[in-house]
């Protein structure tokens, strides 16, 4: 049953039909029915051959044990995703040879086929690569944590990912922050931890696991088919695109990374030496290239500061999906689906292959290196993070439209993003700041977060524009700001108004000294005691002016959702001393929220512990002078 699996595999599509040969023929139902072949033949299916059979080369059956002895190379083609199988399939692959060892009747356990290709000193992998990897990785675990000689003898190599071959072979050695500069560095490490954890919490399994995996009579083993690639070029992509069907899926990117990287691609025959050797440095170009892209794309603080899109299954299909929109007629297919979007258009073209591959690897090199110098440029980061943070269009169409515009429209979408005014004909935006900021009320609380984000994004710039030097000073973390709860918070809190002696200011001086660790660990128990005792004061009076500009935008101001639950109706000394608390500790506080509470806007410092009407209308004041100052050539 196993063999026939297998067998089964060779159901690939080649569309490769041979001529002038006279190997023998078979159809491919009367071959999965029997295995006794002793000579070479071709595999047909409704007329087309399918496959070839070597008895060679052909099946064999490979117990890991031998694998473990054998000092084969495998080699992983630049086609091919990187390893990536997460903790699940770790532990499942390590629980799934343990239970065997009680129910095995005395059979032997096969770990799934391979699909392999001999080639000189090593073997190339099309399928296989994750069990083969894992397997390495699993015995050097065990070995770490037995100190014995049975670590895996065979190693894997890539055809361009040195790093990833560097990083795993010395895996044992490796740390987190390692990990952390690669996708597969962190696969593999996770892979490696996961192990580590499971052997440690079973004796006997650490002990036993290993003998269990290579047991010459009970223990595991792989069906390995060797593929015949003479006369087919295309053959090895082919056949790793279908037999990695059913299985973790691949995505778009990696199925058009294959796509890009077949070696048919690369081959001229009429072609001179220089053009063969640009051809060729074009595909290894690619594969390196794309290995930093993807590499690039999973730093946080770049994929949020370009909307954090969760609709893209991976994140390279983002650069892949903006690309096809630079590509002369490539949308004019009909096709949405995006791999199949550029097989499509690679199959239509009438010009040469490696004419076609290398147009579509520009364009993709370009949109990458687009957002790249985006994200590089302060300018140009702050105000494309915050349309696309903020924005209800998808990231794809935002991006479409700025992957050709200039500086100077990034300001005029903003203000008909937030404010909802509309540009003129010479390209400029009538708007009075001071109205509209004025006329914000802390009711409209969505529209609020809007403007007050937009002003930390200003400051941002403003901060930057300060250095000499092309280096950012600040960089706003859209990346953390994402993954927080940020609330509209009072500064002078709307429910207390407040007045304060020097006695009530001593006495809360020291309530704060008494309830600091509570307050900071956000023990709300202990807090609701301090909030009892600070009310015991009696430290409040009635305001005889008016309170309307309570719920101003002057008294308003971002802060993190935990901060804002254990601070709300504080007086303003109280949130002053937390929010810069919270500031020197390290924790990301927004500009305007730092400056807020150490008064930074106040014309005149005045009492240090309370927040007055005049301080609110200074600080809207300087809301207002930012937006005109920094949208003076946009706006009339």
């Amino acid at each position: 049953m196993q063999l026939k699996i297998l067998l089964m595999m060779l159901q690939f599509k080649s569309n490769h039909i041979s001529k002038g040969t006279h190997m023998k023929r078979i159809e491919l139902q009367e071959f999965q029915n029997s295995i006794n072949y002793s000579e070479p033949f071709e595999i047909i299916k409704d007329g087309s051959v399918v496959g070839t059979f070597k008895p060679v080369q052909g099946i064999s059956k490979r117990k890991v044990s031998s694998l473990f002895k054998e000092n084969t190379k495998y080699y992983i083609p630049n086609y091919q995703r990187g390893y990536r199988w997460t903790s699940k399939e770790v532990k499942d692959l390590i629980d799934d040879v343990w239970q065997w060892r009680n129910i095995n009747n005395g059979n032997e356990y096969c770990l799934q086929p391979l699909v392999l290709n001999k080639m000189g000193d090593s073997v190339s992998v099309i399928d296989g690569q994750q069990r083969l990897t894992t397997l390495l990785i699993i015995s050097k675990a065990l070995h770490t944590l037995n100190n014995d000689n049975k670590v895996a003898n065979y190693t894997i190599t890539y055809q361009t990912r040195q790093d990833s071959e560097a990083f795993l072979n010395a895996l044992e050695d490796k740390t987190i922050e390692e990990a952390q500069h690669n996708i597969d560095f962190m696969h593999m490490y996770n892979a490696y931890q996961t192990a580590i954890n499971i052997f440690r919490n079973c004796e006997e399994m650490k002990n036993q696991w290993m003998d269990v995996l290579t047991d010459e009579t009970t223990g595991c083993f792989f069906i390995a088919y060797y593929i015949d690639l003479v006369g087919d070029k295309r053959l090895e992509t082919e056949i790793f695109t279908n037999v990695n069907a059913g299985k973790i899926p691949l995505t778009d990117s990696e199925l058009i990374k294959a796509l890009l990287l077949k070696s048919s691609n690369f081959e001229n025959d009429n072609s001179n030496v220089r053009q063969r050797q640009n051809i060729h440095q074009l595909q290894f170009e690619i594969s390196n290239e794309w290995d930093r892209m993807e590499s690039a794309l999973q730093e946080n603080n770049f994929w949020s500061f370009l909307g954090n899109d969760p609709t893209f299954s991976t994140r390279m299909d983002l650069i892949l999906d903006l690309a096809r929109y630079k590509i002369k007629d490539f949308n004019k297919l009909g096709q949405n689906d995006l791999f199949i979007s550029y097989q499509n258009y690679i199959d239509k073209s009438i010009e040469p292959i490696h004419f076609v591959v290398s147009r579509i690897w520009m364009n993709i090199k370009e949109v990458f290196m687009q957002l790249e110098d985006w994200f590089n440029d302060s300018n140009k980061y702050h105000l494309l993070g915050y349309i696309l943070n903020v924005s209800q269009k998808s990231v794809t169409e935002n991006l479409e439209k700025y992957i050709t515009e200039s500086y100077h429209d990034f300001k005029l979408d903003i203000i008909e993003l937030v404010f909802n005014e509309k540009r003129n004909r010479s390209q400029r935006i009538e708007i009075d700041f001071k109205q509209v900021i004025s006329d914000q009320q802390y009711e409209n609380k969505p529209k609020i977060r809007e403007i007050l984000l937009l002003f930390n994004v200003i400051l941002s710039i403003q901060a930057n524009q300060k250095n000499n030097n092309d280096d950012f000073i600040y960089k706003f973390p859209f990346n953390i700001f994402r993954s927080t709860n940020w609330d509209i918070e009072h500064i002078y809190p709307a429910s207390n108004p407040e007045e304060l002696s020097k006695a009530v200011k001593k006495k809360i001086e020291l309530l704060i000294d008494e309830y600091e660790e509570a307050l900071f660990n956000q023990d709300f128990n202990r807090n609701s005691n301090f909030i009892d005792k600070i009310n015991a004061l009696n430290y409040k009076k009635e305001n005889n002016n008016s309170e309307m500009w309570l719920n101003n935008i002057g008294n308003l101001t971002l802060l993190n959702e935990s901060s804002n639950r254990a601070i709300g109706n504080m007086p303003f000394i109280l949130k002053r001393k937390c929010v810069l608390k919270d500031e020197n500790e390290g924790r990301f506080m927004p500009l305007d929220t730092k400056n807020t509470f150490s008064k930074y806007y106040s014309k005149t410092l005045g009492d240090i512990y309370k927040w007055t009407e005049s301080d609110t209308n200074n600080r809207e004041e300087k809301i207002i002078e930012a937006f005109n100052n920094f949208f003076y050539e946009v706006t009339v």
